[in-house]
């Protein structure tokens, strides 16, 4: 078998795998938390800016929130942030606030960095694949976040 035609079936392979994401570390300056879905922890970390430290000064933080098109989210207080902070868009595996429903969301699917969600204000991300908590596949789920231990 000629070098080409290997090197073409490694890619082919490598193209067609599923690689699961290793859990990351926090970011510096970003605090360890755990996310609890349906009694399942997952690691995540709230991030140094103005509003994830209001959300860290209210841990621990118990909400249920229900399926949408991509994402979980529900109510929350209105949590405080600069108008720097608020944007568009979003990564699957996100903890976010949306200023629109002053809703927590934790975004799963479909990710958008256009203009298509606004008022997305980034308060963390989970550090685990989103998958992990879509597999639940519950239409409303009972999330605590808290401090890593």
């Amino acid at each position: 078998m000629s070098g080409f035609i290997r090197s073409a079936a490694l890619a082919q392979l490598l193209a067609s795998a599923v690689f699961q994401p290793a859990q990351a570390a926090p970011a510096p300056g970003n605090t360890p938390v755990t996310v609890t879905v349906n009694g399942e922890k997952f690691p995540a970390e709230i991030l140094g800016t103005p509003a994830g430290r209001a959300l860290l000064e209210r841990l621990p933080v118990e909400l249920r929130l229900n399926r949408g098109s991509r994402d979980y989210c529900g109510d929350i207080e209105p949590i405080p942030f600069t108008p720097a902070e608020e944007g568009h868009g979003y990564r699957n595996g996100d903890l976010s606030y949306w200023t629109p429903g002053e809703d927590f969301v934790i975004f799963l699917e479909r990710e958008e960095t256009g203009d298509a969600v606004t008022g997305v204000v980034p308060l963390g991300r989970l550090l685990v694949s989103p998958q992990e908590i879509l597999k639940l596949g519950t239409p409303s789920v009972e999330v605590k976040i808290e401090r890593a231990e």
